[in-house]
């Protein structure tokens, strides 16, 4: 089975969260010969700065058909506890912000989940 990679970033400069469109490996940016890879956020030729964190679709979808990326913060419905979705050691996992446990998706059944926000937009969803 294949997964859809999709990604979206969250712009640090602009505090908004976008569309990833290209992410290129082979920077070839003479401004800033020094960046790792380039990342366009629409058609334009316009790249980002670096100051942006990118976040990967998990290929999950919430219960109301959302689309699920690391970094958003989900209400479990059957144990009404709030998680952040990661991405850790090639896998994405749920952590809970109650107890420092990271445990993997397959233990928690979405058909009640429900994204709620993410930890860039709704910070306060943290504490």
């Amino acid at each position: 089975m294949t997964r859809l990679l999709k990604f979206r970033a969250w712009n640090n400069h602009k505090r908004k969260m976008l569309p990833v469109f290209s992410i290129n490996f082979e920077n070839t940016s003479k401004k800033h010969p020094e960046r790792k890879y380039v990342i366009r956020h629409g058609s334009t030729r316009k790249d980002w700065d670096d100051d942006v964190v990118v976040m990967e679709f998990t290929g999950l979808l919430d219960k109301s058909g959302k689309e699920i990326y690391e970094g958003d913060v989900v209400k479990l419905s059957e144990r009404y506890e709030l998680r952040e979705v990661i991405f850790e050691e090639g896998t994405f996992g749920w952590k809970s912000l109650v107890f420092p446990i990271i445990t993997p998706f397959c233990t928690v059944d979405l058909t009640d989940t429900e994204v709620i926000g993410n930890i860039y937009e709704n910070p306060e969803l943290l504490k």
